[in-house]
C-alpha cells in the first residue's frame, strides 16, 4: 500500500471541510435547506425507499439531511446497497452537483460502479487501476496527453516537452558544473565572477600594443593568463610579468595563503552555483507543470462532464491536482472504517458540503506496517484508528444497518454472540431450505489432536499434517454429493506451510 501520495496531498491541504463535526466533534449539522429539499422530494423516490428495511431508510433520510452521516453496517447488511442508493438519490435531487465516491480497494471500486450502473448511473468517470469488468472499462480515465484532438493543443504540447528538454540539460549542466567546483581543480574562468577588478587584472595577461606576445618556458611558447594562475595556485611569483606592478598583493601571499584564498574563491562560488541551481530546479518544475496541464486538459473536460467519479483512495491522492479542478459536493466513503482519517481528509476539498461514510469499525482496522503505530500496542499513537471509528467513539451520532441478508441463522449466531447482538436476520436467510450436501448441519465444529509441525525459530510456517488430510477426506466426501463441485468449496487456512 503506498502512502507517499497521501502524505503529499496532506502537505497541500489550507483547510478541512465539516470540521465543525470531524475535528471539533460537535453535533450533526442539518442544513436547513437540504432539510427542506428532502421533504419536498422525498415522494419521488418511493419506489427507491420501498426497498429498503427501517435501518437502511435511516441511514438514508440522515445522508440527505444531514452534512456528515455516518453509516455502521454489519457483515450482510447491505452497505454498498445503501450506498448505492444515496449516490442515486442525490444524483438525481441535484442535477448541477458532482459526487464522489471513495473506496479502500480496486475490488470494493469495481463491485460499486457495477452497483451505479445497475441503479442507471453511467455518467460517471472511474481513477485507478485499469478494471478487469467490461461494463466499467469504458468509464476509465484518459491517459495523461492522450486523445488531444486540438491541433494548437498538440503544438502547445510540442512546444512545452521541447522547454522542458531545455531545462533539463541546464539542470545536468548546472550540476556537472558545481560537482566540477566542489571537487575538482579551479581555473581562472571557473574564479572569475568571484574575484576583484584588481585580482583580475593581477592575474591577466596584458594585452600587447606592438604586435608581440610575452613567452616563457623552453619552448619560448606564448605565456597566457592560464599560466599566470597556474603559478599564483603553485605558490611561485610571476615570471615573466614579475616587474609589473600589482596593485591586490595576491602576490605577497605566501602560498598556505593562497590555498586558503582558493578555499574561499571555491565556497563564494558554490553559493552562487547553489542558487544558479535552485532556480533552474525551479525553471524545470514550471515547465514540467506547464506540460503537466496541457497533458491533464483532455482528463480534466471528462471529469467536467461526469456527475460521479470514483476513485480509491490513493487514486484520490495521486490524482488530487485533477479533483481540485472538478471538485465535488458530495462524497460517499465505502470501507470508511479500513480507510486510514488522512485519506478522507485528503479527498475533501472546499466546495465538499456533505461527507456520508459507510463502514463497520467493529471489523477490519487500515492496515499498518509499524505495529507501535497500531492501537493494540498501546503506545497511545493510535494512527490506525480510522476516522469513522473516532468520530463513533467520540459519541457522534451513527445509524447502524440491524439486518442481515447474506448467512444463515445457524451461522450468524457465531457473530451475533461476539459482536453484534442486536443483528437480526432478515426473512430471506431464514427462509432458506436445508442444505443437501451429505452434513447434518451448516456449522460443524471439529477437535482433534493431530500434533503440530514447523519450526519458527528457523522460519518456517506452522503446518499440521493431520488436519491437512483430514481436510482432504472431507473435501474428496463432498464431491461426492450431487450438486457438489470445486467451485462449491472453499478451504482457507491462515498459515502458508498449511
Amino acid at each position: 500500500f503506498s502512502y507517499e501520495p497521501t502524505l503529499r496531498a496532506l502537505q497541500s491541504i489550507d483547510n478541512i471541510p465539516l470540521a465543525e463535526e470531524i475535528i471539533h466533534l460537535g453535533k450533526p449539522v442539518n442544513e436547513e435547506n437540504d432539510v427542506d429539499m428532502w421533504r419536498a422530494n422525498a415522494g419521488r423516490f418511493h419506489d427507491v425507499l420501498g426497498t429498503l428495511d427501517d435501518s437502511q431508510y435511516a441511514a438514508v433520510n440522515a445522508a440527505m439531511t444531514q452534512r456528515l452521516t455516518l453509516v455502521q453496517g454489519p457483515p450482510g447488511t447491505g452497505k454498498s446497497f445503501v450506498g448505492a442508493k444515496i449516490a442515486k438519490i442525490l444524483h438525481e435531487m441535484y442535477p448541477e452537483e458532482r459526487i464522489h465516491v471513495l473506496c479502500f480497494t480496486n475490488h470494493a471500486l469495481d463491485q460499486f460502479a457495477l452497483d451505479l450502473l445497475d441503479e442507471g448511473l453511467t455518467n460517471f468517470v472511474r481513477i485507478g487501476g485499469r478494471s478487469q469488468d467490461e461494463r466499467i472499462q469504458q468509464h476509465g480515465l484518459p491517459p495523461p496527453g492522450g486523445f488531444l484532438s486540438d491541433r494548437h493543443a498538440h503544438a502547445q504540447r510540442r512546444e512545452a516537452e521541447g522547454t522542458r528538454g531545455e531545462r533539463m540539460r541546464e539542470c545536468k549542466d548546472c550540476i556537472q558544473q558545481y560537482l566540477h567546483i566542489a571537487k575538482g581543480s579551479l581555473k581562472l574562468n571557473d574564479v572569475a565572477s568571484v574575484l576583484t577588478p584588481e585580482e583580475m587584472d593581477d592575474l591577466t595577461v596584458p594585452e600587447s600594443q606592438d604586435g608581440f606576445q610575452v613567452a616563457a618556458g623552453r619552448g619560448q611558447r606564448a605565456f597566457t593568463s592560464d599560466d599566470l594562475w597556474e603559478r599564483w595556485v603553485s605558490g611561485r611569483d610571476r615570471g615573466p610579468l614579475n616587474d609589473m606592478y600589482a596593485s591586490s598583493g595576491l602576490w605577497d601571499m605566501p602560498r598556505t595563503a593562497r590555498a586558503r584564498k582558493i578555499e574561499d574563491l571555491r565556497k563564494k562560488l558554490l553559493v552562487e552555483l547553489k542558487e544558479g541551481l535552485l532556480q533552474s530546479f525551479s525553471d524545470y518544475e514550471d515547465t514540467d507543470k506547464d506540460l503537466a496541464m496541457i497533458n491533464d486538459a483532455t482528463r480534466i473536460e471528462k471529469l467536467h462532464g461526469a456527475r460521479l467519479v470514483a476513485s480509491t483512495a490513493t487514486g484520490a491522492a495521486i490524482h488530487r491536482h485533477l479533483l481540485e479542478q472538478v471538485q465535488s459536493s458530495f462524497v460517499i466513503v465505502e470501507e470508511a472504517g479500513e480507510l486510514l482519517e488522512a485519506h478522507v481528509l485528503t479527498s475533501l476539498f472546499a466546495r465538499c458540503r456533505k461527507l456520508i461514510m459507510i463502514g463497520d469499525h467493529k471489523q477490519l482496522r487500515p492496515k499498518l506496517e509499524q505495529y507501535a503505530l497500531c492501537v493494540e500496542s498501546g503506545q497511545g499513537i493510535d494512527y490506525d484508528r480510522s476516522l469513522f471509528e473516532r468520530l463513533v467513539l467520540s459519541g457522534y451520532p451513527h445509524t447502524t444497518l440491524s439486518s442481515q441478508f447474506r448467512m444463515h441463522p445457524d451461522l450468524s449466531y457465531i457473530i451475533r454472540e461476539m459482536t453484534y447482538p442486536d443483528l437480526q436476520d432478515s426473512e430471506r436467510v431464514r427462509a432458506r431450505p436445508s442444505i443437501k450436501c451429505g452434513l447434518q448441519e451448516r456449522l460443524l465444529v471439529a477437535h482433534h489432536t493431530f500434533p503440530e509441525g514447523g519450526d519458527e525459530s528457523t522460519g518456517l510456517s506452522k503446518r499440521n499434517i493431520g488436519e491437512a488430510e483430514f481436510v482432504v477426506r472431507i473435501v474428496g466426501y463432498l464431491l461426492q454429493q450431487d450438486g457438489i463441485g470445486p467451485k462449491n468449496i472453499t478451504v482457507l487456512t491462515p498459515y502458508l506451510g498449511q
